[in-house]
This record gives structure tokens, sequence and C-alpha cells, in this order.
């Protein structure tokens, strides 16, 4: 339990808490519950039963401070992770974690998620890399700072102090004002996309925290104003449709392995690691492509959370000679905006972009 204290569920027996964090209605964004399987089962049922049978809306913990209220919200819109603990003084205990949706899931079409930190310690990269997943415009890196600094100023960033060893940030990007903040910050010169004479690309001295309102703008149009007019537009559903990629987000292996946001394969990987002669036997398509998954998801889930990561996995390439020819492949994977600025991932070769 990492001698984290253990904070008592007032009127329950057997049930604590080591750490919390409420939204700012009150409700449970997060909690940790240990204590003894049947006590917190028992706890967890009374959350969905009404009132009137014993049922629970909001319960009571004693913290060092005082009592403090949380509210439990909508059970729905809660997930569940448990496991056990051996303790040498209370024998086998369980943890639960309970945490909203947005933790594991953000939500892509309202631009919503909420990141988890141990403590007070924030990760800078992991937060840049959700705003740049929920941004429905491209975000330079080099404006992370500034583009941060907006965010909070705006109240699109939150932190969310918790109590124990948690805090954490929410984000919410309203679509249509992030299109004319970053156009007003833009045109005045605060965010560049090409270095200014002094090498930079961002000039703090000249932001704009609330510009005039005006006729929303289009993502398009104001990539275009960033980046300059495109010579021409190759979309992913271009790439899709041509061939150049192959979708694999409704198949099963993409399910199992855990995808849960559409996923392609360029045609160079479905081609040389996916792909397999009928002729040449001791293979099968279906294996070979959850190879491909497998190990891109669990590349995912032992990242540290980077756009682009690189994993190798063992498979025999298309063109070998026979099937014992397995070899240590490398292998590229991308976390994006799509089209319509949905999250998307794009598996590739090491070389291809």
């Amino acid at each position: 339990m990492n001698n984290q204290t253990l904070m008592p569920i007032v009127d329950l027996n057997d049930v604590f808490t080591d750490s919390f964090l409420v939204d700012e209605t009150g409700n449970v964004s997060f909690l940790s519950l240990i204590g003894k399987d049947t006590a917190i089962q028992e706890f967890r049922a009374r959350w969905s039963l009404p009132v009137t049978q014993g049922g629970l809306t909001d319960f009571q913990v004693e913290t060092q401070d005082g009592l403090v209220r949380l509210n439990i919200g909508s059970p729905e819109s809660l997930e569940f992770l448990s496991g056990r603990l051996n303790t040498n003084l209370f024998g086998s205990l369980i943890q639960v974690f309970v945490f909203k949706h947005l933790v594991q899931k953000p939500d892509n079409v309202n631009r919503k998620a909420l990141q988890l930190f141990k403590g007070n310690a924030v990760n800078q990269d992991k937060l840049w890399t959700l705003i740049k997943t929920l941004s429905p415009l491209p975000l330079l890196d080099e404006w992370r700072e500034l583009v941060i600094d907006l965010f909070k100023n705006k109240a699109w960033l939150k932190k969310q102090p918790g109590v124990g060893h948690i805090s954490a940030y929410s984000i919410s990007i309203p679509e249509d004002e992030l299109a004319g903040l970053l156009k007003a910050n833009i045109q005045v010169g605060a965010l560049l996309a090409k270095a200014d004479k002094k090498g930079r690309l961002v000039d703090p001295d000249k932001v704009i925290l609330d510009p005039p309102k005006e006729q929303p703008t289009s993502k398009s149009s104001l990539e275009h104003e960033i980046f300059g007019e495109p010579v021409s537009t190759y979309t992913r559903a271009n790439a899709l449709a041509d061939g150049v990629l192959v979708d694999v987000s409704q198949t099963s292996e993409a399910k199992e392995a855990g995808f849960v946001v559409p996923v392609a394969l360029t045609r160079a990987v479905w081609d040389s690691y996916v792909e397999w002669p009928s002729d040449k036997g001791g293979q099968d398509e279906k294996g070979r492509l959850w190879d491909v998954l497998y190990m891109a998801h669990h590349a995912i889930k032992t990242s540290k959370s980077s756009s682009e990561l690189r994993y190798k996995l063992y498979c025999v390439p298309r063109d070998s000679v026979t099937c014992d020819d397995a070899r240590e492949v490398t292998l590229k994977l991308v976390s994006h905006p799509g089209d319509q600025g949905e999250h998307v991932i794009t598996i590739m070769e090491p070389n291809e972009s």
C-alpha cells in the first residue's frame, strides 16, 4: 500500500480510501478503495440501489482536515478496476480503483478528457500529447508552453487537486472557440509557423486571450492560414479508398487486441507482414495480423504516451524462403488526428511518414 494513510469511510466498517479526487460538482472522478472483499462489494452494490432500499447517493470520508462529502453521481459513468493486496497486519485485502470513463477513453467528439497524475507531479509530455490528440487543429510542439497557458487562462485546462497521492487535469476544448483563439494569435504573431529572426516560433508578449467574436473558422481554412495553401490535399479517406492504407478497425483481431479507435496499416506493412500466399502454407493472415496488432497495443500500454512510437515483433516476412525464417522487425505506430479531427492510429514501416 506504499505507506499511504488510510482514511475511513464514515458509517462503513472495513472500507477505507487512500486517495480520491472529485470534480467541480463534488462528484467522484477517482477513488481508491481498500478493505475486505465483501465489505467493498456491498458498498459498491449500494451505489446502484434506490435510497429507499439502502442505496447511496453520497458518502463521507474522514480526512486529516475533517469530513469530506463525495457525491457518487452517475454510477454508469464510472469504471472499476480491482486487485488483491497482501498485508501482514490485516491479511488479504482488495484494492478497487474507481474512475470516470474519461480517464481511459477521452471523448474525441466533445473534445474532453481527464488525465490523472501521481501526487502533484505533472508529466507535461503526457498532458501535451493528450491535448494534441483532442485538438481538432494541428498544434506545433514548439507552441506547447504558450498553448497550455492559453488553455489554463480560458479554463479549458483545469487542475483538480486530490486528497492522497492523486491529482488530475481536466481538458475541455470548445472547437469553435479554439479556431478563433489560434487564428487571432497567429495573426498578431504570438504563434508562428516559421521561426522569426530570433529563431522563435512563439512570442508571449503578443498573446491575445480574448479575440473578438467572428464567424467560426473552419479547420481547413485555419490550417491554410498557418501553413499556407496546400499544393494538393490527399486525405486519409483517399488513402483508404486507393488501398494505400488498409483499414483493420473492424477486424476481430483489432478488437481483441484492445483497439477502440480506428486503426490502419500501410500497404507496405500489410504486404510484408500480414498478407500470405495461400499456396505457401504454414502461416495465415489472421494470425499474422494478430501479431502486428497485439504487439502494437502492448507497445501503447507500456509506452510513455508518445504520439509516435516504435515496437518490435518476430515475424516471417512474406518474401521469406521458408516459414521457419522468423526474424525481428521494427514497425512504427503513429497516433494522430484523422480527416475530421478524430483520434486514429496508423501502423507503418519506420521509413514511412
